[in-house]
């Protein structure tokens, strides 16, 4: 009998390796998948966060860039409001019954300037290496339309200044090759001084009004647009800044 009892527990103990081994086996297989899938949500959240640190980074460009248009939109704004102001000061002299002809030659020979003060250029570095890489799909859709629109005023008004400033130039080399100013080469001395002698008063009067009126028009017409301009350049630094996680 003891005999027997020993063979079927010698039968059984087969069956009680197998069942370890199967155990032992699918704990492994669930330690390697855990593994395996820990490692891939490791890898996801490292991709996540490099990809939310090349878009702080990508904002934060985009926000120097605008915080420099902005500058230069003050700054050029002050400039033509000054030169508007000037050139008013200018009309209310020549159209003061007092004028004489002697004043327009004061005016032109000493005091005005007829060029165009100096231009906006915008920075747009950051927007066409987007562009250029693709790197645009790190931006928010929102805020990307939102900088779109800005640029796109932003060639408005390049389009226009462009064709202003082609007619400005044609006025300014015509004035400038019979009225010679202090800025030019023949600034002083007795040649500069014997032309301003032979100014024939009407024809200075003409041509003074035509590139006077044409700078007037200039100035007020990029004075609007940069106004405009430098609101959109501040409700975009603002949304984008709001993008940044304090």
């Amino acid at each position: 009998m003891p005999k027997l009892f020993r063979s079927q527990r010698n039968d059984s103990l087969p069956e009680v390796r197998k069942g370890r081994y199967f155990l032992y086996f699918l704990g492994e297989l669930l330690l390697l998948v855990s593994g395996i899938l820990i490692a891939l949500q490791v890898n996801n959240w490292n991709e996540s966060r490099k990809a939310e640190q090349q878009r702080i980074s990508l904002t934060e460009s985009i926000i120097f860039d605008l915080n420099r248009d902005l500058t230069n939109l003050n700054a050029a704004i002050e400039i033509f409001s000054g030169e508007i102001g000037a050139i008013e000061q200018m009309e209310a002299r020549l159209t003061d019954s007092r004028a004489t002809p002697d004043t327009l030659i004061q005016i032109a020979r000493f005091e005005n300037d007829p060029s165009m003060p100096a231009f906006v250029s915008y920075s747009t570095g950051t927007y066409e290496s987007m562009m250029a890489t693709g790197s645009v799909e790190l931006i928010d859709r929102d805020l990307f339309d939102k900088l779109q629109q800005l640029y796109q005023l932003h060639d408005v008004e390049l389009y226009y200044r462009t064709g202003n400033y082609d007619i400005s130039k044609d006025l300014l080399a015509g004035y400038l090759a019979m009225f010679p100013i202090e800025m030019g080469v023949i600034r002083s001395g007795p040649i500069y001084d014997a032309i301003w002698r032979s100014v024939d008063p009407i024809e200075l009067a003409k041509q003074f009004n035509a590139i006077t009126t044409m700078k007037f028009f200039m100035l007020n017409s990029s004075l609007h647009m940069y106004r405009e301009i430098a609101k959109a350049t501040e409700e975009a630094i603002e949304v984008f800044s709001e993008s940044i996680p304090r």
